[in-house]
């Protein structure tokens, strides 16, 4: 896009010029200080256009045999920086386009092959450890996609077809805490688990096309069963029960269409109803009922 602009820039400019000097163009900034500094293009003859920030420093370095961009483009920052450098056959991007930090560091590795991306993309941290790998081929994500925590364990992990998630999304947290997503064209489709830190199943979801179907199910960190939630086409739709630790049954919903609809229970651990109350579309429609331990009635 640069090399377009100036190629633009120059050719009007130059055509209309009547002060270019040594066949070159120059713009400057209001407050006199140079803007860009462009030779006019001759064929088979290598030239380097020059942009500038307001400050002074150089903004861009792009060179043209003729009027086409042919070489090592650089962009800097307007500290004076190398910010990328990007490399070009007659117009097409061949070779790494390499991003810096301001520290000088590498930040991203972007492969091309005829102006289009192909190979492992790789971004830095700041450290110089490696942030993330995008396999690319022909501008699309095809492979595994991987990011990494700085300290080198993986982070993220998902598989790619054509641009398409397909396989197993798998996120790791510095926590210990792990959640598992499957995929097939770029649609959730599966289980989708997720995990305590200590390993244990925390949050099970089924999945298809993309939507919440079936029993999903919640677990303490012992892995004894806290709660099924029952989802038709991403609602919650019927009768959703929590338990407590030692597995007796704790609390009951009944769902219509997301909404509480019916009676709401809670049990103490005896199995004793602790309590009761009526809803309607979310909302609480009588006074409720309570009892204790035994049964009797506190209401």
């Amino acid at each position: 896009m640069m090399g377009k602009y100036f190629i633009i820039l120059a050719l009007f400019l130059f055509c209309l010029s009547v002060n270019a000097q040594n066949d070159v163009v120059k713009t400057y900034y209001s407050n006199g200080n140079l803007k860009s500094e462009i030779p006019a293009p001759i064929a088979n003859t290598k030239t380097i256009a020059k942009e500038y920030h307001e400050n002074g420093n150089l903004k861009t370095e792009i060179p043209f045999t003729g009027i086409f961009i042919n070489g090592v483009s650089k962009v800097y920052s307007e500290s004076g920086k190398l910010q990328m450098e990007e490399t070009y056959i007659f117009d097409s991007r061949n070779g790494k386009t390499i991003e810096y930090y301001e520290s000088g560091k590498i930040k991203k590795e972007t492969p091309y092959k005829d102006n289009q991306i192909n190979g492992m993309v790789k971004t830095f941290y700041e450290s110089g450890k490696l942030l993330l790998e995008e396999p690319f081929k022909d501008n699309e994500t095809n492979g595994t996609l991987t990011e990494f925590h700085e300290n080198g364990t993986i982070k993220y992990q998902v598989n790619f077809t054509n641009n398409k998630k397909n396989g197993l999304e798998t996120r790791n947290f510095e926590n210990g805490k792990k959640v598992e997503i499957p995929f097939k064209n770029d649609l959730i489709e599966g289980t989708v688990k997720e995990y305590h830190p200590n390993g244990k199943l925390k949050l099970e979801i089924p999945h298809t096309n993309n939507n919440k179907n079936g029993d999903a199910k919640e677990y303490y960190e012992s892995g004894k069963l806290y709660k099924v939630i029952p989802y038709q086409n991403n609602a919650i739709e019927g009768f959703l029960r929590g338990y407590f630790e030692s597995g007796k049954l704790n609390f009951t919903v009944d769902y219509l269409n997301n909404k509480k609809n019916g009676f709401l229970k809670e049990y103490y651990e005896n199995g004793q109803l602790k309590w009761e109350v009526k809803c309607s579309n979310d909302e609480q429609v009588d006074d409720g009922k309570q009892y204790d331990e035994n049964g009797n009635s506190k209401s």
